[in-house]
């Protein structure tokens, strides 16, 4: 797959009080609340998109630098769909996160991860044998979310011609979760990295 991203102008979100900034190793971390942010984006935001040409061929991602979504607790990022006349409209929240708070979570990490998830179960739909206990799913889970087992898990390191060191964050391949053996994935790899070698475990 190859992307081809546009850029939209900057959009202000003002907060309801009680969302102050947090201090990091790197400067200081925002907070904005999930319920406030999809009131906004449901109301400000979506009914613009026909106007700046979004339909549901296109995946507009949210990208904030250092600020997290909380609900019960912290969400880095996550990907969603919403139905119009036009068909199903997906669409993507995710960090940029520079603050060095985490050494699992950098740059692109959560970048990476939604739009991996996005491509894989755009509609947040796609069933798979329950699977669990790793990465950020405690219990037993049963969708294609393919870099949640791998959440909290070391990144990759890419350099680019800018001379910054990206990290991405590495995925799960579909025969993981179908427990498919030998595995599809390059060189009968789990995962794109080549660090699950196996299948994933049952979960009761």
């Amino acid at each position: 797959m190859r992307l081809a991203p546009s850029v939209l102008p900057t959009v202000s979100i003002t907060l309801p009080a009680g969302y102050p900034t947090v201090s990091t190793p790197c400067g200081r971390k925002g907070i904005i609340d999930l319920v406030s942010l999809e009131g906004f984006l449901r109301s400000q935001i979506f009914p613009q998109f026909p106007r700046v040409g979004i339909t549901p061929a296109t995946f507009p991602l949210f990208f904030f630098h250092n600020v997290v979504v909380v609900e019960s607790g912290s969400i880095l990022g996550y990907h969603s769909a919403f139905s119009t006349s036009k068909g199903i409209q997906t669409y993507g929240v995710a960090e940029y996160d520079s603050t060095h708070e985490n050494p699992t979570v950098r740059d692109i990490s959560v970048l990476s991860h939604e739009i991996a998830e996005w491509y894989d179960d755009p509609f947040v739909s796609n069933r798979t044998p329950p699977w669990g206990h790793i990465g950020q799913v405690a219990d037993c889970y049963s969708f294609l979310e393919v870099g949640d087992p791998f959440s909290g898990s070391p990144l990759f390191e890419i350099p680019m011609p800018n001379g910054f060191l990206y990290h991405p964050q590495e995925t799960a391949y579909l025969s993981w979760f179908f427990r498919q053996s030998p595995g599809y994935g390059a060189n009968g790899h789990y995962s794109s990295g080549g660090t699950f070698t196996t299948p994933a475990q049952p979960c009761p």
